[in-house]
């Protein structure tokens, strides 16, 4: 459709609302469309009918409204003040016609869109940045001791840049306290990229052939200095050996980091397994690249593992659950009286603290802007509310989380064998069926590297550097360096060695000044992205349009009804339990189906307390993904604005396998 027919107003346009923050679609308005405005060899125009089946297509994908949103955002930052953007699609690129200032909005929304920014190098500013984190709880900046987190992580990750031979690398920039990234060459000369880049390739094929997963090769190590330094007593420690041992979760970081950038590719979608499935099968690549990720269970891992001791802790709790609730609330895991009846709960407690007591929450401290990151020792409101999320599992004698897990896997195996089974009836050759076996096999348990990865190096590298900022800040607060110990956020790990190991008053200033930075930068609208992208769009079929229209619900959909692409199969249906915001699920009750925005980090432990799973964004690649089909979750992701349409307390019916989701209304 040419722009004269929507500037005419002869023929319907399509509307769509992208949210600043992330350029997703808010709304979107399909139009039926029934003719078109079509060139002619004159250079004139003439209209023409659409066929029936492309009347109701959206003119714009998902993908394509994106880039425009971007153009958007980055001429807006070039000129200072919102514009009105007229361009054109044509050839598979973005064209920008013109742009204006919109000099009717209201003061107020005129002030709140700027975002102040400088550039300091002007190569910068002709890279295209995407703002990270931009799906963290918080949704704002980052606290001073964050950003300098960030900092280190991205020197772990030009680590690996320079010993993997990478010929691309990532920018980051700090801008309001927030961080974007932009793709760039890297600095390595092209000697070292072919060398070195092709010994790191080298590597991961032999791991392969040895049948050797990424993690088993990187994470023993891993897990010990992650284990040596969670042994750390800072009871016993001076203000210098806090400063040693601040300094050394830094340099496991940085090394961790390093490790994280050298991973590889996401193990969900196993190249070997997609083509042999294929074979096996008789699919196309497209359909058993889609269907792979569902054979994937049966690896136990960090966040199965999780899941059990949860559940363990609430059943042992139901000996006395007031007196297991006040013994977690009051971190009486080493001291204190303890029931004869909850001396096992205490136990499995204190283990459950060893293993997984640095994995990060966010916590509202009074006195601060913005939630904090603390680890979950530190946090046992967190703790609680956790376990208390599987006592009515445990109290009603619901089945044991291991069980559900198993019976998943046997389920799994059983469409395996059919699935052999059918090949050989087909004519496959028995050394083709063997190598599936042995290939699938192994992509199990490299599947598992995700949460591994995920759990030793996104959340406990960052916890123990938390943690270890948190020891320094309760010795600073106890000598009168710092008002309180969660003050130290405001500082950088250098400022916080360098008053440790030359304790001086007369931070109060530096702390009023971090503050008051904060606060300012909460009022700034952090726009998605910075700088120009590209300008060449990826091509659309007909198949894709139609796809991408179904995947993303922008067709007209029958009432109280959603569809979304599957994640985990299964049926079942139950109460809406709507997540916004920052709130967790902890009032979540056996049955419930539960709907949010997408699965961050936090609600994970949650999920086998769930009846099912329904997130706005997502794909069946993501981490959870493996865990809800672990625990035979039914799961739908990519319905957009599941959160929005579906009331909270509506009776909610979940199909997994076809994507589909259908709600009553409550009352």
């Amino acid at each position: 459709m040419l722009g004269v027919g929507a500037v005419s107003g002869r023929i319907p346009a399509d509307t769509a609302r992208l949210r600043r923050r992330d350029l997703t679609v808010e709304q979107a308005s399909i139009a039926d469309k029934h003719s078109a405005f079509h060139p002619t060899s004159g250079n004139g125009l003439k209209i023409a009918p659409i066929p029936p089946d492309w009347r109701r297509l959206p003119c714009l994908p998902f993908n394509w409204l994106e880039r425009v949103g971007q153009f958007g955002l980055a001429i807006e930052q070039l000129f200072g003040f919102p514009q009105d953007v007229e361009w054109a699609v044509a050839q598979g690129q973005v064209y920008i016609l013109q742009s204006r200032p919109i000099t009717t909005l209201a003061e107020e929304i005129s002030a709140a869109v700027r975002f102040p920014l400088i550039w300091e190098e002007q190569e910068q500013a002709r890279h295209f940045w995407w703002l990270e984190r931009s799906r963290e709880p918080t949704k704002g900046p980052l606290m001073p001791a964050e950003l300098d987190f960030v900092r280190i992580n991205t020197q772990g990750g030009h680590d690996s840049v320079f010993y993997a031979g990478m010929g691309a690398t990532r920018w980051r920039k700090f801008a309001n306290g927030r961080v974007y990234m932009a793709g760039a060459r890297s600095p390595n000369p092209q000697a070292q990229v072919r060398i070195y880049g092709q010994a790191h390739e080298d590597l991961y094929e032999r791991l392969a052939k040895q049948n050797i997963t990424l993690w088993e090769y990187w994470g023993p190590e891993i897990e010990l200095a992650t284990r040596r330094l969670a042994a750390f007593d800072p009871r016993s420690a001076d203000n210098l050996h806090l400063a040693d041992h601040l300094e050394d979760t830094i340099a496991a970081a940085r090394r961790h980091w390093m490790v994280h950038t050298m991973g590889g590719a996401r193990p969900i979608r196993p190249k070997e397994v997609i083509e042999l499935y294929a074979h096996l099968t008789g699919r196309d690549t497209e359909t058993a690249a889609r269907e792979v990720p569902f054979l994937l269970i049966g690896a136990e891992t960090v966040q199965t593992r999780l899941v059990q001791i949860l559940y363990n802790l609430a059943c042992l709790a139901q000996a006395s659950p007031t007196a297991a609730k006040q013994m977690v609330l009051a971190g009486e895991i080493d001291e204190g009286f303890c029931p004869p009846e909850l001396e096992s709960f205490k136990l499995a407690l204190r283990s459950l603290l060893e293993d997984y007591g640095s994995r990060l929450t966010y916590q509202q401290v009074p006195g601060f802007p913005a939630a904090l990151p603390l680890p979950w020792r530190e946090t046992p409101d967190y703790v609680w509310n956790l376990i208390a999320s599987y006592l009515p599992q445990a109290a009603q004698g619901g089945r044991d989380p291991h069980d559900i897990s198993m019976a998943a896997r046997r389920d799994v195996d059983e469409q395996i064998e059919v699935l052999c089974l059918q090949a050989v009836q087909n004519g496959v050759e028995p050394g083709e069926i063997a190598k599936f076996r042995s290939a699938l096999a192994y992509a199990r348990r490299n599947a598992a590297f995700l949460d591994e990865h995920n759990h030793y190096i996104d959340q406990l590298s960052e916890g123990q550097y938390i943690q270890a900022l948190l020891y320094s800040g309760s010795w600073l607060a106890e000598n009168g360096v710092l008002p309180g110990r969660f003050d130290v956020v405001w500082l950088t790990s250098d400022e916080v060695l360098d008053v440790l190991r030359h304790p001086q008053a007369g931070l109060a200033q530096l702390l009023d000044e971090r503050r008051a930075q904060f606060v300012k930068w909460q009022s700034l609208i952090a726009p998605a992205c910075m700088g120009p992208p590209g300008t060449e769009l990826p091509g659309r079929t007909r198949q894709e349009a139609a796809s991408l229209t179904a995947e993303f619900g922008l067709l007209e959909q029958q009432p109280n009804s959603l569809r979304g692409e599957p994640a985990s199969r299964g049926h079942v249906a139950g109460r809406a339990h709507i997540l916004r915001g920052e709130r967790l699920p902890v009032d979540l009750s056996p049955g419930d189906v539960l709907i949010a925005p997408y699965a961050r980090l936090e609600l994970i432990p949650y999920l086998p307390a769930a009846a099912a799973l329904v997130l706005d964004y997502g794909n069946p690649g993501d981490h959870f993904a493996i865990t809800v089909r672990e625990f035979a979750l039914p799961s739908v992701c990519a319905t957009l604005d599941a959160t929005r349409k579906i009331p909270d307390g509506a009776w909610v019916t979940v199909n997994g396998d076809e994507g589909l989701i259908d709600w009553e209304e409550p009352g």
